[in-house]
């Protein structure tokens, strides 16, 4: 699991946005932007990248610490 906390995070320093919020402020929290909720009544992950599934270790350095 906390490889794939790391591997979430790399992603994020690399450009990826969350699909359904946006950033909100200078503390970091996030707002639901809608659509999330019509793509799960119709089963529609089009676009959505598997950030949780399989790790990735070419996204990860597992001795980076930063």
């Amino acid at each position: 699991m906390v490889l794939l906390c790391i591997q979430s995070r790399k992603m994020q320093e690399n450009g990826w946005e969350p699909r359904w919020f946006r950033k909100e402020g200078e503390n970091g929290t996030f707002r639901y932007t809608g659509g999330y909720w019509e793509a799960r009544a119709v089963g529609s992950w089009d676009g959505c990248p598997n950030i949780f599934g399989e790790f990735q270790e070419s996204i990860v350095d597992p001795f980076d610490a930063s």
